[in-house]
């Protein structure tokens, strides 16, 4: 009996999978396969509680510090020695959580079926992007 019920539970499961699917809802899915499979994974210091990020080539680069005050002085530090870069000082955990998803959005890129799906991928690498950078 518990087998039939197992059993059961498991092709009614792949019918709703399937139905999902078939209506459009990919998204999840994507990023279950990004999380079991992806190599991309960003690894910040475990030290580190404050970031100054800047965006390089559609992407963000992250420069990481103990506390906010160091990572301000650094900044300042940049300025005066003529660096024009734009940088955004960030929490750890604002820093891991437009990384992530900015690593997400870069996989469904790269893995995209068509050249459709991709650049809507890209575009929200760029919303991200824009959104760290104009968020006060």
């Amino acid at each position: 009996m518990k087998n039939i019920i197992i059993t059961e539970f498991i092709k009614e499961t792949g019918f709703v999978i399937k139905g999902l699917i078939d209506a459009g809802y990919t998204e999840q899915f994507s990023r279950i396969a990004f999380e079991l499979v992806n190599d991309f994974f960003l690894a910040f210091p475990k030290d580190k509680q404050f970031f100054a990020v800047s965006s390089e080539q559609g992407g963000l680069k992250y420069y990481a510090f103990d506390n906010e005050a160091l990572a301000k002085k650094a900044i300042a530090k940049f300025k005066k020695m003529g660096d024009m870069t734009a940088y955004r000082i960030v929490s750890r955990t604002i820093a891991e959580m437009a990384g992530r998803e900015l690593e997400f959005y870069q996989y469904i890129e790269i893995t995209a079926p068509t050249d459709e799906e991709a650049e809507i991928a890209h575009q929200k690498q760029q919303g991200i992007i824009d959104f760290l950078f104009s968020a006060k």
